[in-house]
């Protein structure tokens, strides 16, 4: 026989293979010879559940139900739920928490939500998610608003029995509040509230007036939540290295080809789209052979057109940024070229820090000085933002405000040169960690108040905002948009440290008082007590509690509460005594203490502070 002969026979037997191979696969999700169970109130548990007993051939074991005292209890994290309800033409089952009894419409869930996270992705899909959060708020004084039910009258019995959440038990009475709905947020929270637990409840229960009645939220609880077991149905598929999904409440099954899976266990039509291919190939090859010379020269062509463009528009670049400040005759800025960068700088040889845009490093002009050159190296940085960049600050001059000595544009190198700082950063001097380095309160003082100035100063001259700490509304956009109010937010957090000489954040300290120090240091001062400060004298203590003060109304949430920086300057330079206090802006304790995972048992503790 001929080696064409030979080759069609080879690839026929192997397409009969194939099939044989296709058509002897087993439903592995039948429940063969298996009676349904039943317990209590639930009469048909079939595939995929089975009740502890049951036959090891019946069910799943992943789906393994409890009959306890008539109930069919469904586990989940080593917590009991009770089953409701099995509805196989949705692949859902309803369970409520155990702690909601159906004849108290003030009692209360024993489990917080389940987290989808800690169960196996084979056994419940979290993205057929049919809930909807249930919040229990605890307030430290009486809230008026739509979202919140106020469910004290039930909470003050769990309370006196000591269930009541310990980031409130000093209070003399908390009262306590339900709010129902997925668009609950945490940011939503009234002042002095904290969320006490979340639980969830199904979106397909009894919904009407979950806003106005106790009792119809606690009939939505007692309906329960719903968890989805449709992906069981799918193990033949994802065996098969199909991909497995739910569509009007029919499992579906679409197969592709992976290449990290090997070829003998992949499908038929996997096998047969690669022996297809590998034919294919070879004639793709032979085919290939004939246009491979002019693919060869139209693609060096090719390149050599795109490296005249690339090198054209970067020329063109460079051309309109010097152009732009060749007419910009007020800077002051002198422009370098790269090989002086590098010569000033010895090659780039010590480097004094690194930031999002690039690194600084030390450098020395030839006239003597000392120099921080700064080189971009985001690529993200566009040449008209570097353009503004040195337009800006060149013509910045001020006191308080480091001076643009000089800049770089050379291809796609960018540097900025800016004066030489000897002293270094501010932190090594705000927590001076064992060292030597210390400043008295008043050189601290004179320091946040041209800190300020010199902010000032920018927002008035230039209305260019500085990096800081971040601001709240960078994440959070309902309190308000990004403007220069987020400079104000940095310098409080600044400010804060300046006078307490520690860090804002302490997730170490042994109390949650002392977690954070601005809500720690507002809590004292609102309850009319000094702030102790160890040796310092009483005009010291005058002056820190005025930048602790100041530095509060900085850092208030909303933006609007915000005073504009030279209204800060004033208060600065002005009487302590006329300086009032905010309103507080912080979280509730409850969210500070899961923030940092702390307890928040305990009593009231003290802070001292170190003032040199």
């Amino acid at each position: 026989m001929s080696k064409l002969q030979i080759l069609c026979i080879s690839f026929l037997l192997l397409f009969c293979c194939l099939i044989i191979k296709a058509q002897s696969t087993s439903n592995k999700n039948s429940d063969h010879g298996c009676v349904p169970s039943s317990c209590g109130n639930i009469k048909n548990i079939a595939y995929p559940f089975r009740l502890k007993g049951d036959p090891k051939n019946c069910g799943d074991l992943d789906f393994e139900l409890d009959c306890q005292n008539n109930r069919t209890i469904l586990t989940l994290n080593s917590k009991k739920f009770h089953v409701q309800a099995i509805t196989y033409d949705k692949f859902t089952i309803r369970a409520v928490d155990p702690g909601v009894d159906n004849n108290d419409s003030c009692s209360f869930p024993t489990y917080a939500s389940i987290r989808y996270d800690d169960l196996p992705t084979l056994v419940y899909n979290k993205f057929f998610d049919y809930n909807i959060p249930v919040a229990y708020i605890n307030c430290l004084k009486p809230v008026n608003a739509s979202r919140y039910l106020d469910n004290t009258a039930c909470r003050s019995g769990s309370a006196a029995a000591g269930s009541s959440s310990s980031a409130f038990s000093n209070s003399s009475r908390v009262h306590s509040y339900i709010a129902v709905g997925e668009d609950f947020k945490v940011s939503d929270l009234e002042e002095s509230c904290g969320v006490e637990m979340f639980t969830s409840v199904s979106s397909r229960g009894p919904m009407k007036d979950i806003t106005t009645s106790l009792a119809s939220v606690h009939e939505l609880l007692a309906y329960g939540f719903e968890l989805s077991w449709f992906r069981v149905l799918c193990q033949e598929c994802e065996a098969t290295h199909g991909s497995c999904s739910l569509q009007d409440n029919t499992v579906t099954c679409r197969h592709y080809c992976p290449e990290d899976v090997p070829l003998s266990q992949l499908g038929f039509r996997c096998q047969f789209e690669f022996w297809g291919g590998i034919i294919a190939l070879i004639s793709a090859i032979a085919l290939g052979g004939l246009v491979g010379l002019r693919f060869l020269c139209g693609i060096t062509c090719l390149i050599a057109l795109v490296v005249y463009k690339w090198r054209r528009r970067h020329l063109s670049a460079d051309e309109t940024i010097e152009e732009f400040l060749q007419s910009q005759t007020g800077l002051a800025p002198i422009k370098y070229s790269y090989s002086e960068i590098k010569k000033m700088t010895e090659n780039f040889r010590e480097k004094l820090g690194e930031g999002a845009c690039g690194s600084v490093y030390k450098g020395k002009l030839r006239s003597g000085p000392f120099v921080a050159v700064k080189i971009i190296e985001n690529s993200i940085t566009s040449e008209l933002e570097y353009v503004s960049e040195v337009a800006t600050i060149g013509r910045i001059h001020h006191v308080n405000v480091v001076q643009l000595i000089g800049f770089c544009t050379e291809g796609s190198k960018r540097a900025l040169i800016y004066d030489f700082m000897p002293n270094g950063s501010l932190d090594k001097y705000i927590f001076p960690r064992g060292q030597s380095v210390s400043l008295s309160c008043e050189k601290m003082f004179e320091i946040a108040l041209g800190v300020a100035r010199g902010i000032d100063y920018l927002h008035r001259g230039s209305a260019r905002g500085t990096m800081g700490y971040i601001a709240p509304e960078l994440f959070y956009k309902n309190i308000g948009g990004v403007s220069y109010k987020a400079d104000v937010y940095s310098f409080g957090m600044l400010l804060m440290e300046m006078a307490s000489r520690r860090e804002n954040r302490n997730p170490g300290a042994e109390h949650v008082s002392q977690i954070y120090f601005p809500s720690w240091a507002y809590d004292h001062l609102h309850a009319g007590k000094d702030i102790d400060m160890g040796c310092a004298t009483a005009e010291e203590r005058k002056l820190v509690k005025k930048m602790i003060l100041v530095a509060l109304w900085c850092i208030q949430m909303k933006p609007a509460d915000r005073p504009p920086m030279n209204k800060l300057v004033e208060m600065l330079e002005g009487d302590a005594n006329l300086v009032h206090m905010p309103p507080k802006p912080f979280l509730a304790p409850r969210e500070m203490a899961e923030e940092y995972g702390t307890n928040t048992s305990g009593g009231s503790s003290s802070l001292v502070l170190s003032i040199h």
